[in-house]
């Protein structure tokens, strides 16, 4: 079971580099900005998305415990 889960996980990232690519050779070749432009939207979505969602918010890049009353934080 474990290996039809994982062969699942990693389908995506054998299929979407080699579309991708594809898809930005073929912006590309219309105009040299445009996959910069299409890129730079997804990316600017990517970041709307998670700065909207609620269980993102509640991540933090510190995890550090509070301290304890009358302990102050190091500098």
């Amino acid at each position: 079971m474990l290996g039809r889960v994982n062969s699942l996980i990693s389908l995506p990232r054998a299929i979407l580099p080699p579309v991708s690519l594809a898809v930005m050779g073929a912006l590309a070749a219309v105009s040299v900005r445009l996959p910069f432009y299409v890129a730079s939207g997804l990316m600017l979505l990517a970041g709307a998305i998670v700065t909207l969602n609620p269980a993102a918010r509640k991540l933090t890049t510190q995890n550090r415990a509070p301290a304890p009353a009358g302990v102050s934080d190091p500098p």
